[in-house]
């Protein structure tokens, strides 16, 4: 479903969906998770599960329990040819800066046609909201927190908050912090006068320049400041069964779900086993 321009700006009601919905999103997720995978297969492209995902796969053999999401990422190289592999028309269709306008996040969404998925967070955002799979690139950053490691992450901060709209905050949300509103300030003051079509060329150039030489140190994922990993964490590959298939994962997932996750064959307190993405509007097709 597309955003309707004349649709009113206002904070819809959070909707909870039933064990029926769930069953019939995760489904959705799993037609579209084959179809990439099959994708990647044909075109000799690498991925691997990834987050969440990754840990469902290697303590639950298929999602988390409590789980609402796919997430998979991609070696740089791997991931800017998906970019412009990926088919133009079809059931499944690809978001990123590169083919919406509207769109602001630094990875992609492989979303299905014809299905409704509207968070919470970014009601009001005009690019399409339909069910989706998440893919990160994986991207070699500089060693230590050296002066390269802080121009690389100040300037990729800067370009990120250019691109970000306003987004609804959620009632539990945390107030923001002072840094991050020093950094909100520092864009606003330096990039004022940046189209966002300009300051999204400028942050793949910006990645592009560092992805592709390696390090010992990896990002992956939303934050590069808040996602480092050894790049040892994701060296070769193996296979892990995710519902019923056999699907890509690093051969030493274990040292990056020790990182990201602690002990993570212990499952978490019952009150933090539930989902993380607060929706609006759902339909499956």
């Amino acid at each position: 479903m597309g955003y309707n321009k004349n649709m009113k700006k206002h904070i819809l009601n959070e909707v909870k969906l039933s064990k029926e919905e769930v069953i019939q999103l995760r489904k959705t997720q799993l037609e579209i998770l084959d179809f990439f995978c099959d994708f990647c297969e044909k075109n000799n492209l690498k991925y691997y599960l990834f987050g969440g995902t990754l840990l469902g796969a290697v303590r639950h053999k298929g999602y988390i329990p409590w789980d609402d999401d796919l997430d998979l990422c991609m070696p740089y190289e791997d991931y800017a040819k998906m970019l412009k592999l990926f088919p133009k028309d079809g059931n499944f269709f690809l978001e990123d800066v590169s083919t919406d306008k509207h769109y602001f996040h630094s990875f992609a969404k492989i979303m299905k046609a014809n299905t409704v998925y509207r968070e919470y967070r970014v009601q009001n955002v005009r690019y399409r909201q339909s069910i989706f799979i998440d893919i990160f690139p994986i991207i070699y950053v500089p060693n230590s927190n050296n002066l390269a490691y802080f121009n690389f992450c100040l300037a990729y901060e800067l370009l990120s908050i250019r691109l970000q709209p306003k987004l609804i905050k959620m009632p539990s949300d945390k107030k923001t912090s002072l840094k991050r509103k020093a950094a909100i300030c520092l864009s606003w003051l330096l990039l004022w006068w940046c189209p966002k079509t300009i300051a999204a060329k400028l942050r793949y150039k910006l990645i592009d320049h560092y992805g592709k030489k390696e390090t010992n140190t990896i990002s992956v994922g939303m934050l590069l400041t808040g996602h480092r990993y050894p790049s040892s964490a994701f060296s070769g590959l193996s296979k892990v069964e995710f519902e019923g298939r056999m699907l890509s994962a690093p051969e030493n997932y274990d040292e990056y779900l020790n990182i990201k996750f602690g002990e993570y064959m212990e499952l978490p307190p019952l009150e933090n086993r539930e989902a993380h993405h607060y929706l609006v509007e759902f339909k499956a097709d």
